[in-house]
């Protein structure tokens, strides 16, 4: 890679304590584009489960839940347990606690917490290529067992099968960061949510509009009990133009953001936009069952997807700051392991815990049904307090 030259003639410091100039090292192109592909994979095979298992009825209840018969038609409590395979998109938007992307299941990130660590330390000691093909092939024998599935619990396992066997998540980064250095690691980092969003979108396009029903619990919850009410086609479109305009916003503004104001400013403020989702969503809430679902609805809807954007920033930006605090090569695959373990973790919770608080609001009525909103507005705070401990330089930079 491309460093400036030094010798016994080189100042330590530069003159008014600027940093000196150093040119940008060109991306790996043709290694870069495999990882990407590799990773392309995990989003469109995670995407394209939720129509099957969230095929709308006409009451817009998840067709799985009312089959096996485990709310006794109390559609209140679907929350419960939607979240247990599936994590819709809003709870992601204005209820999230942590990392990054577009609808995941908890049960591959409660099973992928286990074991993901264990294959970072692998990848340091084998290599990437091979923790990589297990974790493909993790992910091939997962769509399998599912597509093959017939009861509840067989989804459960095929779920359980590919967070067991996969941590690709962890080691891409390792390998990410292996072919970056800290001339053009903003360049690279900013397509890890790009391939999600794009991955995301390809899998929505290639099953028909009508029989999707991959759609977050909020636009799709009946008005009367403090959602949206909007149609699977609706919701449909809207995720999709959300998922094009989210790769779009990173891929022209991240690295130029991150080159103006810094790793540091542009996380914070990410975590910033978060706090504002949960007043932006109860503020809709409240108009839709004043008014119906209006113009003003709609604008407020776009705007706050809009700054969905700069959310993204800031997990691009966790991954800059992961990749740097790594103490070696040696060390990579280690460090964004346990990284990777913490993020599972929290995504295996998320889930379960966004849409059970949120059937919780909506049965007990409690802050009229919005105490949801006001727990996630604490948790966006508690994630404020630690984002601004972070150090204003980097460490491979200092």
């Amino acid at each position: 890679m491309a460093y400036p030259t030094v010798d016994e003639q080189t100042p330590l410091l530069t003159e008014n304590g600027v940093k000196a100039a150093i040119k940008r090292t060109p991306l790996p192109k043709l290694q870069f584009a495999i990882l990407l592909l590799v990773q392309l994979s995990e989003p469109i095979a995670s995407a394209s489960i939720f129509p099957y298992i969230n095929q709308a009825l006409s009451d817009t209840t998840p067709k799985l839940i009312v089959e096996l018969g485990i709310t006794g038609g109390d559609k209140r409590k679907v929350g419960y347990y939607a979240g247990i395979i599936v994590e819709s998109e809003l709870p992601n938007d204005y209820f999230k606690i942590s990392d990054m992307a577009p609808p995941q299941e908890s049960l591959f990130f409660a099973t992928q917490a286990v074991t993901i660590f264990r294959w970072g330390r692998i990848s340091d000691r084998v290599g990437r290529k091979p923790v990589l093909l297990i974790g493909l092939a993790g992910t091939a024998l997962s769509m399998i067992c599912f597509g093959l599935s017939r009861t509840f619990w067989t989804l459960v396992i095929s779920r359980c099968i590919c967070g067991f066997l996969n941590g690709n998540v962890g080691v891409m980064k390792s390998t990410l960061g292996e072919l970056t250095d800290p001339t053009n690691r903003a360049e690279g980092m900013a397509f890890i949510p790009v391939v999600w969003s794009i991955g995301t979108t390809i899998a929505i396009a290639f099953i028909e509009m009508s029989f999707l029903a991959f759609y977050p619990l909020f636009m799709s919850t009946p008005v009367e009990f403090g959602g949206l009410g909007l149609n699977p086609s609706t919701i449909g479109y809207i995720l999709g133009a959300l998922g094009a305009y989210i790769g779009t916003f990173q891929i022209l503004f991240f690295p130029r953001f991150v080159r103006r104001f810094g790793e540091r400013r542009v996380f914070i403020n990410g975590v910033l936009v978060f706090m504002v989702y949960p007043f932006l969503f109860t503020l809709i809430s409240i108009i839709v069952r004043g008014s119906g679902v209006t113009w003003v609805v709609w604008a407020l809807l776009a705007f706050t997807f809009s700054l969905r954007g700069f959310t993204e920033m800031s997990f691009s930006c966790a991954f800059i700051y992961i990749t740097a605090a790594s103490s070696g090569s040696g060390s990579l695959g280690a460090t964004n392991g346990i990284s990777q373990t913490t993020v599972s973790i929290a995504r295996a919770i998320g889930p379960g815990l966004s849409t059970s608080l949120f059937a919780l609001s909506l049965e007990t009525n409690i802050l009229g049904g919005y105490a949801v909103y006001a727990v996630f507005a604490i948790f966006s705070f508690l994630a404020l307090l630690l984002a601004v401990q972070l150090p204003r330089k980097m460490w491979d930079e200092e």
